[in-house]
């Protein structure tokens, strides 16, 4: 991996740089290296503003960097990050990514006690993840949005979106299951 970094840093490669701090800013995260994470992050995102670019994966710089920064606590900076990763997403009409955004926004706010407007970004976080059917994000929008009602005192709220929570987490059980039977009867 840095043999090949070392070769497009000679030929002067600024995508491909970027995209390979970005990657090991990435790997570095979820290895809970967090300073070395926000080290290789940077440096990616300031190859992309020296460059004036604004791309998608600028977007995952900041929404990267956004989750660095909700995992040390620095909630107002990540809040800040997520909010330029959704302008980006918006602007590319990238509506997955757009979810991912509302998602991590209302998650945010529902850790710090902003429960309305944890509310507002999770439901149109739900809305694109039915639009594109995404049976992941949809289930973890599910939860958080029991959670939101549930501290709201909004109990049947909470108990519905239990349910639907609980049927989409069996749903992806199924499907998963149903396509490791399909590869067993591909291979046998």
């Amino acid at each position: 991996f840095f043999f090949f970094f070392k070769i497009k840093s000679s030929f002067k490669d600024t995508a491909g740089i970027t995209y390979d701090y970005l990657s090991i800013g990435h790997e570095y995260f979820f290895l809970n290296r967090l300073d070395l994470a926000k080290q290789y992050l940077d440096k990616a995102l300031n190859l992309k503003i020296n460059q004036k670019i604004i791309d998608k994966e600028t977007a995952d710089i900041y929404n990267r960097l956004g989750d660095l920064y909700s995992e040390t606590e620095d909630l107002k900076s990540s809040l800040k990050l997520y909010t330029t990763a959704l302008y980006i997403n918006q602007k590319l009409n990238n509506r997955r990514n757009v979810s991912i955004n509302y998602f991590n926004i209302g998650t945010l706010l529902l850790k710090v006690g902003k429960y309305e407007e944890s509310k507002r970004y999770l439901i149109d976080c739900k809305k694109i993840a039915i639009e594109i059917n995404d049976l992941d994000l949809l289930s973890d929008v599910y939860e958080k949005l029991m959670l939101t009602y549930e501290k709201t005192g909004i109990l049947h709220e909470a108990l519905n979106y239990s349910k639907l929570y609980n049927d989409s987490k069996n749903k992806m059980i199924t499907l998963n299951n149903y396509e490791k039977l399909n590869e067993l009867g591909i291979k046998y």
